[in-house]
């Protein structure tokens, strides 16, 4: 698929935007199939950046890392102690990309 576009404001033009993708992780065992399921969406377009939301302690950022390290451009991973539940992560990452 080609790049993504949206009409701008006068609606005959289009415009590229940067896509940035906040992912949530709660178990370790999902990790590598979260990575696969990035990778396919990123072949339609590349990710400027990833943040990675560890909602779990057992989860290790080493881990983390060594699976996400090449899913994008910049990837940060950002620890999350479940506080609003899945909501309140995903906002961390939203909180981060300001």
């Amino acid at each position: 698929m080609g790049d993504r576009f949206q009409m701008d404001s006068k609606g005959d033009r289009s415009v590229k935007e940067d896509m940035h993708m906040i992912v949530v992780v709660y178990y370790p065992a999902y990790l590598r199939k979260i990575a696969r399921i990035i990778e396919v969406l990123g072949g339609w377009q590349e990710m400027k950046s990833l943040r990675v939301v560890v909602n779990n302690p057992a989860i290790s950022e080493k881990h983390v890392e060594s699976v996400f390290i090449n899913a994008a451009p910049t990837v940060k991973i950002i620890r999350h102690d479940n506080e609003g539940l899945e909501f309140g992560a995903y906002q961390r990452g939203l909180n981060d990309l300001r």
